[in-house]
């Protein structure tokens, strides 16, 4: 169109903090429920897409924490999951949103990886069970 500009802009990624606490029902072996849970919030790959997956988050992109929370308290060996902390990795300790916004040009990331801790990170802490 006549008069119009268009920019495109690299993403910068932001990395999330996302701490559970976790609630295992009777029979279950905690370790296995940190598991289940850790792999349904990572990103995974494009064949088995996580809830962090890149093809799930997108500039300027939301993050609500009641559907981490609906997701892994959806899972069958849990009872109840609490948040502890949700937020922007340079947020004060603690933290917790309801809703983790970021800017236009960035987008969330929470890739979980110890090698790259910049990427975003999970603490999933579980309790009860056997």
């Amino acid at each position: 169109m006549l008069g119009v500009e268009a920019a495109v802009v690299e993403g910068a990624p932001v990395p999330l903090l996302l701490g559970l606490e976790v609630c295992a029902r009777p029979g279950n072996d905690p370790e296995v429920v940190r598991r289940q849970v850790l792999g349904l919030l990572r990103p995974g790959d494009a064949t088995s897409p996580g809830l962090f997956h890149p093809s799930r988050l997108s500039l300027g992109g939301v993050v609500y924490v009641s559907s981490v929370l609906a997701a892994v308290a959806a899972l069958p060996a849990v009872d109840a999951v609490e948040v502890r902390e949700a937020r922007l990795l340079r947020d004060p300790t603690g933290t917790v949103r309801e809703v983790i916004l970021v800017a236009p040009d960035e987008i969330p990331v929470l890739d979980d990886d110890p090698a790259r801790p910049d990427r975003g990170r999970l603490d999933v802490q579980v309790r009860g069970g056997r």
